[in-house]
Order: structure tokens, then C-alpha cells, then sequence
């Protein structure tokens, strides 16, 4: 089940991205793909960026997170609704609203990842390799 961040963002799983009723419901005109392998329905029309990571516990995330939270800034600001996904949407998409939230809410990383998860606390299972990818993250800003 897809999952609101704050107005207008969204993240989950392939699943949701491919749920076309949510998609339209929700009025999503943006969409990144956290995973190369993913796809999704393409019969409606949106914004969409890919992140081409091979899978939820990659560092190589940290490389594209500017550009995904920068993006997701952008849009919000033009009136955009976005969604963020990951094969499983426990990962890669809510380690984005985490980043999103520190760059451009200024929260700090505990207080971010507080708030994420009290928004879903089925994330980051059985995996901290996002604690280290957040430190990274914020030493770069």
C-alpha cells in the first residue's frame, strides 16, 4: 500500500506503481523508479526518472540522491504529485524521503527517519546499510 509522506509525495512498492486507480486517484504526474529491473505500466503519462541501482541494499544510491530529492523538490514546488518506488518499497524509496526531508525540510537524520517510519513502520527490515548511506548523504550537502 502506497504510503504519503507529507502533500502531494508518495512512495511504496512496484506493485503500487503499477496500481493505476492509485496513480490516478492520487493525481501522480511524477515518478521515480529506484531499480533498473522495475518497470511499470507506461498508458499514462508522467515525469519519470530511473535509478539505476541493481537492488534495495546498494550503495550506489548515495549517487543519486541529489539528483532524486532535487527532483522531487522541483516538482513539489510547480505543484506536482510524485511517487517514489523500489521492488518492495521498504529500502531505496523511503531512504529518498529521509534524504528529501533533511535537504530540504532541514530535519535532522534521526528526526527524519523518525518521521518516516512513523509513517510506515514496516522499513529498513532486517538491513542498516541506510544509516551509513544518510551519514554519507548528509556529509555532502
Amino acid at each position: 500500500m502506497p504510503t504519503e509522506m507529507i502533500c502531494g509525495l508518495w512512495f511504496g512498492n512496484e506493485y503500487d506503481a503499477n496500481d493505476i486507480t492509485f496513480i490516478n486517484n492520487k493525481n501522480i504526474n511524477c515518478i521515480i523508479n529506484c531499480n533498473k529491473h522495475l518497470k511499470i505500466n507506461k498508458n499514462y503519462k508522467y515525469d519519470y526518472i530511473i535509478i539505476p541501482i541493481e537492488n534495495e541494499g546498494n550503495n550506489l544510491l548515495l549517487n543519486y540522491l541529489f539528483d532524486a530529492v532535487n527532483f522531487i523538490n522541483e516538482r513539489l514546488l510547480n505543484g506536482n504529485n510524485i511517487f517514489v518506488f523500489c521492488k518492495n518499497g521498504i529500502q531505496c524509496s523511503p531512504i529518498i524521503m529521509v534524504a528529501y526531508l533533511i535537504k530540504y525540510a532541514k530535519i535532522s537524520s534521526e528526526l527524519s527517519i523518525k518521521y518516516v517510519l512513523s509513517k510506515n513502520t514496516n522499513l529498513f527490515k532486517n538491513n542498516i546499510f541506510y544509516l551509513p548511506l544518510i551519514d554519507n548523504f548528509i556529509k555532502k550537502l
